[in-house]
């Protein structure tokens, strides 16, 4: 079959482009992760409403009527000039989920030590100071691994995009590149009353923090781990895939497998111990009740009859070399 012509692709590119960012999209603002530069980042080139909680002084009276009110959120995703519109807040990613589509979900993680004495000055700061100390404060289950808790119920492997705070130019870059967008740096509201600092934590309440928020820390390992990659993919022009597989005990090979910026169907190779056996179509309906709205009518889905256990098979999309992750969630 005879290529495409060059301008024929870079026009459908094109057209894609203009899909993707006239689409509304989700923003889950965890707590403490410099997610409101972002906001206002989002807020000067798109529409924005906000969800920071019933009658909260920056929650917009169309969420307050829509969502906390009235459940009716579809009437929040168009202005009155038609122009597609951002829901952005402190809200847990499986509550919104089904809204937008999933390639349209952002949120931000940060080093969890960072984000956690931060949390603490915040509460010192606006909430009340009496009899809070730090080690009161990182021993309720409240604020422990509040990351993991706000991105739980759906694979973190089919959000959007998972930026890192540390890395704020990085993943601009790829929000921007990915989803049709035209984002700048913003530095906003940032709290310079510190009651604690990192650099005054002892090595114990160092550890302490660790082990109490070892969710989040693999939670952060893993975001930092996929925008390099992801980072270094854009470079190289390879396009990313969003997928996930897992081992089902009726032993068969299923996952699900998109690209974040194409509606064209992934391909992949199946491996068990590095050899090679079956080449599949991500093409086939993913019928699993997550709380996500998947590109192509939900044809992302591919599956194979295999011998257990998982740990012997590797997922590979066959264009670009990328191998997708093992995720019981999917199942």
């Amino acid at each position: 079959m005879r290529s495409l012509p060059r301008r024929l692709l870079w026009r459908a590119r094109c057209l894609f482009d203009r899909k993707k960012a006239s689409q509304p999209g989700l923003f889950v603002h965890i707590p403490k992760t410099s997610g409101m530069s972002f906001v206002d980042a989002l807020a000067q080139r798109q529409s924005v409403v906000y969800a920071y909680g019933r009658s909260a002084p920056r929650t917009s009276d169309s969420v307050q009527e829509n969502i906390y009110d009235h459940y009716r959120p579809y009437k929040l995703f168009r202005t009155t000039h038609g122009d597609p519109v951002w829901l952005a807040g402190h809200f847990r990613v499986f509550k919104h989920a089904e809204l937008v589509e999933c390639r349209r979900i952002i949120t931000f993680v940060r080093d969890p030590v960072d984000r956690v004495i931060s949390h603490f000055n915040h509460a010192i700061s606006y909430i009340s100071s009496d009899g809070i100390d730090i080690d009161s404060f990182i021993n309720q289950p409240i604020n422990q691994n509040v990351q993991s808790k706000y991105l739980d119920g759906m694979p973190r492997d089919c959000i959007g995009f998972v930026g890192v705070t540390e890395h704020n130019d990085a993943s601009l870059a790829i929000i921007n590149h990915e989803l049709g967008l035209d984002l700048s740096q913003q530095y906003t509201n940032r709290n310079t009353t510190k009651t604690l600092d990192r650099e005054r934590l002892d090595e114990g309440l160092y550890r302490r923090i660790r082990e109490l928020n070892w969710r989040d820390l693999e939670l952060y390992d893993w975001a930092v781990a996929n925008l390099e990659t992801r980072y270094r993919f854009i470079s190289e022009g390879k396009p990313w895939c969003h997928g996930v597989y897992t081992v089902t005990q009726d032993a068969e090979l299923c996952g699900i497998a998109f690209y974040a910026a194409s509606d064209e169907a992934v391909t992949v190779n199946i491996l068990r111990n590095g050899v090679h056996l079956k080449t599949l179509t991500a093409d086939l309906r993913y019928r699993q009740p997550l709380p996500a709205i998947f590109p192509r009518r939900q044809r992302i889905a591919f599956r194979l009859p295999v011998q257990q256990p998982y740990s012997d098979y590797d997922v590979v999309v066959a264009s670009t070399g990328q191998r997708l992750n093992f995720s019981a969630a999917i199942a």
